[in-house]
């Protein structure tokens, strides 16, 4: 992936935190038919940022979104238990995800669409896997039986996968369009 200007790193940092805070769960200002994009995000994060400290920075913003809707908007603990903490492994196993797909980014390109159709699932299944069986297993809120917890998560995956699914396409529509956008303004100050 190119590297992105310190402008423009600063206003797709800033887009993508304000996604963040519209779209997620209690906090959520945003329409029942636009998926949270917390996890999207935190692909994302990796595509386009190689800084660990960003991405403890959108740990840091979740956090503090999540316990400010437990202790002054009244919303229940429900999933804030001995499990949370694993969320941080999963946020970053979207990370990394997202961090190869920058690595192996062949420009836009068909190589780099199917190369991002091959990581993003996996990135997703996998990071899901981890927050869904600490949850079972750690909060104490479920029978710790791994048919139940397999048989939720493999019920719960699809949806999961489609929420992002649904960012990550709309970021490579705009990321091609863009870059369309500043190849043609570039060669247009060029002649």
């Amino acid at each position: 992936m190119p590297t992105l200007s310190i402008r423009n790193q600063l206003l797709l940092g800033a887009f993508l935190i304000l996604l963040l805070v519209t779209t997620r769960g209690h906090n959520a200002l945003s329409f029942d038919l636009i998926p949270a994009s917390t996890i999207g995000l935190f692909f994302l994060l990796g595509v386009y940022f190689r800084k660990v400290w960003v991405l403890t920075l959108a740990f840091a913003i979740v956090w503090a979104m999540d316990i400010t809707g437990l202790t002054w908007s009244g919303n229940t603990d429900f999933c804030l238990s001995n499990s949370y903490l694993f969320l941080l492994f999963s946020y970053a196993i979207y990370w990394a995800g997202g961090q190869l797909f920058a690595r192996l980014y062949a420009g836009e390109s068909l190589k780099s669409v199917a190369t991002l159709v091959i990581i993003a699932p996996i990135a997703g299944a996998l990071g899901y896997l981890v927050s869904a069986a600490s949850f079972h297993y750690l909060s104490g809120k479920f029978e710790t039986d791994f048919s139940v917890m397999f048989s939720d998560y493999l019920t719960r995956l699809p949806g999961h996968l489609e929420g992002l699914a649904v960012y990550l396409v709309i970021a490579t529509i705009a990321h091609m369009a863009l870059s369309t956008w500043a190849k043609r303004h570039s060669h247009a100050q060029a002649a």
